[in-house]
């Protein structure tokens, strides 16, 4: 065992057909991310990141300490030039579409440099396919950053294990994880990752501990300005973003499926055969245990599995927010494909893996039942003609549908939104106009979504309450008899009441 662990970090270097092929894949990804960028409205989300973006600085610090201490600052101070001026949805969006393109050549060094040439080509055609991660690479939000910072000091810390820990190894790993750092706070899996493959490997690795945990605060005390920011204001909160549910044992291989296909939420069994193919080969790529394996088991399940024993009581448990185990997974994935031994058998595997990569990445931009996000754009242009800023009155559900609303309705009628927070104030559906001119009440519903693992932005109206405050419901059951019409939007019902 001690033999098959002594596996050094590879030095071959890429052919020049070889870089033409990472050249051809990396601009592949870039067409699949920036493919039709702006063809849907943004979302709560992606209309938060623009709000903070847009802001002037001391505000927009002001406002991301009011919802939450995850949203760390860089990517929204990386985001101002994109959001400036009259920003619209493919300029805002087209900074993650950047990072996730950049994102291809990275693992496929990465690859190269932890197995063989071949894996690291691999891996860069899947991450250019993969459907979770094109996904998150079209969407005005830090994830394919965080990937990629990711990826970025994983690679450093590999040159440092596996080939000599340099002090520019050892700045670069830094370097990156202060991104990832001041990213999101599930970046501070990869230090946890580092540290358990350390002490895994302890016999070989302890001479690497005392260097390694000062890099690793100094990548942190970037976050220094940002702490004392937040200390100073007084107005931050904790909280995971997540829906209030805590883990299940079928989150784990969910996390995996979506790595794999994009969970659908539908297992047919195509559907479940390809997913026994990924599975099977990915686990193939794991073994035998060499150093460099082992550290991809601990890259793709540490974060994973602490993730989901610390939602067992505090749920924070997001397939989005794992995505920093998605390199791994891939590589893995990658490794696996090529290993196996016999050709035809390699051959008719590979093909098949990108075959059910390719379909599923198809699904992105045609299935708008799974792949959707909320489309405030056309509600607020149908409000815009429709209502009457006279005579109507607006009323949202919650007090953060104002934020997408703010980019997309122009009208002058206000919006009272009715749940902010744990507060409820209902309308008035009894007020009458003085003059005596009839009117209509106007009320947006988003749908909701509590899965912690579909990418799109709703479920089914119909699927379950459109809120948990029971006096809401009972108020909305008792306008019923005053429906005059509903509009459908993607994510959004319209209702239309009589005054």
């Amino acid at each position: 065992m001690a033999t098959a662990l002594r596996d050094p970090l590879a030095s071959t270097r890429f052919t020049t057909g070889q870089n033409a092929f990472i050249l051809a894949i990396t601009t592949v990804g870039a067409l699949v991310r920036f493919f039709q960028l702006g063809r849907e409205s943004l979302w709560f989300d992606e209309s938060l990141s623009v709000l903070f973006a847009s802001q002037p600085l001391p505000i927009s610090i002001h406002s991301m300490l009011q919802e939450g201490l995850q949203h760390s600052p860089l990517f929204y101070l990386l985001l101002r030039p994109f959001a400036s001026g009259n920003p619209i949805e493919s300029s805002v969006r087209a900074l993650p579409a950047i990072a996730g393109f950049l994102a291809i050549p990275l693992i496929a060094i990465l690859g190269k440099d932890l197995f063989s040439p071949r894996t690291g080509l691999i891996a860069a055609a899947l991450l250019a396919l993969n459907p979770f991660h094109a996904w998150y690479s079209r969407e005005a939000r830090m994830y394919s950053l965080l990937a990629l910072a990711v990826i970025g000091a994983m690679y450093f810390f590999a040159l440092i294990v596996f080939r000599e820990p340099k002090l520019r190894y050892w700045l670069g790993m830094s370097f990156f994880s202060a991104i990832a750092f001041s990213t999101h706070h599930f970046a501070f899996f990869i230090p946890l990752v580092q540290l358990v493959f350390i002490l895994a490997t302890f016999k070989e690795s302890y001479p690497l501990l005392r260097s390694w945990a000062a890099a690793t605060f100094l990548a942190a005390l970037t976050l220094l300005p940002w702490i004392t920011v937040a200390l100073g204001s007084g107005v931050y909160w904790a909280t995971s973003g997540t829906p209030t549910q805590t883990a299940r044992l079928t989150d784990i291989p969910l996390t995996l499926w979506n790595f794999s296909l994009g969970y659908t939420g539908t297992l047919s069994l195509p559907i479940a055969l390809a997913l026994l193919l990924f599975f099977a080969v990915t686990f193939y790529g794991l073994y035998p245990p060499m150093r460099s394996k082992l550290l991809l088991a601990c890259w793709l399940f540490v974060p994973i599995v602490t993730t989901f024993l610390i939602s067992l009581r505090f749920p924070m448990y997001m397939d989005r927010y794992l995505i920093v185990a998605l390199p791994a997974f891939l590589l893995g994935l990658a490794e696996g494909l090529s290993t196996i031994r016999l050709p035809g058998f390699r051959r008719l595997a590979t093909a098949t893996v990108f075959l059910c990569g390719f379909l599923s990445l198809v699904r992105v931009y045609v299935d708008r039942t799974t792949y959707d996000r909320a489309d405030w754009r056309h509600l607020g242009s149908f409000l815009d003609s429709n209502v009457d800023s006279l005579h109507d009155t607006i009323a949202t559900l919650n007090y953060q549908d104002l934020i997408p609303l703010h980019f997309y309705y122009h009208g002058l009628t206000p919006i009272q939104p009715i749940i902010g927070n744990t507060d409820v104030r209902l309308p008035d559906d009894t007020q009458s106009h003085q003059n005596g001119t009839e009117g209509y009440f106007w009320l947006v519903i988003p749908h909701q979504n509590h899965s912690n693992h579909l990418v799109g932005h709703c479920q089914s109206f119909e699927s379950e309450p459109f809120t948990s405050q029971a006096d809401v419901i009972l108020w909305r059951d008792s306008l019923a008899p005053d429906l005059i019409s509903v509009q459908q939007f993607t994510c959004i019902r319209l209702e239309r009441y009589a005054r």
